[in-house]
């Protein structure tokens, strides 16, 4: 299981939605992710500041952080130019 995990934080303004990545983290396992989730869901019940946050959990794309290299081409992969008679 190597797949990561981002909290994204919905904040709803009377004008409008933002959206953050919370804590600018990105979190190895669910269980991490789902434990900060809940820990801010809990934060957030007590300090209502005049907006509505809540928090979700986003898996992240594996090609944002592997450290794959791209694909080289090669001679024989190489795309051929035909003239058209």
């Amino acid at each position: 299981m190597d797949n990561k995990y981002f909290v994204i934080e919905l904040t709803k303004w009377s004008y409008g939605n933002a959206y953050a990545i919370s804590k600018d983290k990105m979190f190895d396992s669910l269980k991490d992710a789902t434990k900060f989730c809940v820990a801010m869901e809990n934060i957030q019940s007590l300090n209502k500041m005049g907006c509505d946050k809540t928090y979700h959990i986003q898996e992240v794309d594996k090609s944002i952080y592997t450290d794959e290299k791209p694909l080289v081409l090669t001679e024989d992969m190489e795309v051929q130019e035909y003239e058209l008679i």
